[in-house]
């Protein structure tokens, strides 16, 4: 009895592990957090503290 469970248990498992993994990497990729938001996010953040310091030379010049 237990070793039929062990026989269909362990797959079973196995399967959801590579569901969720596969999920997660898409995840990663596509999704609100994605790696490629996170290197836009990254580049408007130089151009706005960019901006940032020119105002604030503009200011002291003013």
């Amino acid at each position: 009895m237990i070793e039929k469970i062990k026989i269909y248990f362990l797959p079973s498992i196995l399967v959801i592990l590579i569901f969720l993994i596969l999920f997660y990497i898409i995840g990663i990729l596509y999704g609100d957090n994605s790696i490629s938001r996170l290197n836009t996010m990254t580049q408007e953040k130089a151009t706005l503290e960019h901006k940032i310091a020119e105002l604030k030379e503009d200011n002291k010049i003013a």
